[in-house]
């Protein structure tokens, strides 16, 4: 049976790389970016009801963004163009990796990365200029927004060392400790 995408498990709970397979000929190239049906099978069964692009220039670092309560949500996310050090970080409290991280290399625009819901997110801008594509499977709802401020010392994280470019609502996020968790 033909089967369209390579699943990898990644460090925290539930987490998971796919890369999709690409068909190839003289003309080009086709890929299928997202199949219901396919993504089911590999455990991610969420109907997606909202799709964001963002644009980043070099040093924007984002995050670590997540939503609470009824609005808690998955993200499938991939970098459409550009060079990115995508992070999640586990906001479950039930969780065996609750409080890890994990740093992932993203800049091939067949790769998805499955975050479940409770898992932060975040990613620094490495290249000149990245476009990062995310579907979730609740949308946005400001007030239920949270998040973890990316530079918390406690969290370990080996950002590359660059000059950083912060939202003033990023630069305001709560260290870990503080920070609500689900």
């Amino acid at each position: 049976m033909f089967w369209p995408m390579h699943i990898e498990e990644l460090p925290l709970e539930g987490s998971l790389k796919i890369r999709l397979r690409a068909f190839e000929d003289k003309r080009g190239m086709f890929v299928e970016l997202y199949r219901r049906e396919h993504f089911s099978r590999i455990g991610i069964p969420e109907d997606f009801v909202q799709d964001n692009l963002a644009s980043s220039r070099k040093g924007s670092l984002r995050g670590f963004h997540y939503q609470i309560g009824e609005a808690l949500h998955g993200k499938l996310i991939r970098c459409h163009d550009g060079l990115v050090f995508d992070c999640g970080l586990d906001m479950r409290s039930q969780s065996p990796t609750f409080g890890q991280h994990m740093i992932l290399e993203m800049q091939d625009p067949l790769e998805w990365i499955w975050l479940p819901p409770g898992i932060a997110h975040g990613y620094l801008t490495v290249s000149d200029k990245a476009v990062m594509h995310y579907k979730l499977t609740y949308a946005y709802r400001p007030e239920l927004e949270r998040g973890v401020h990316p530079l918390d010392p406690f969290l370990g994280i080996a950002w590359p060392d660059m000059e950083f470019l912060l939202s003033d609502k990023d630069a305001s996020l709560p260290l870990f400790e503080q920070a609500v968790k689900v």
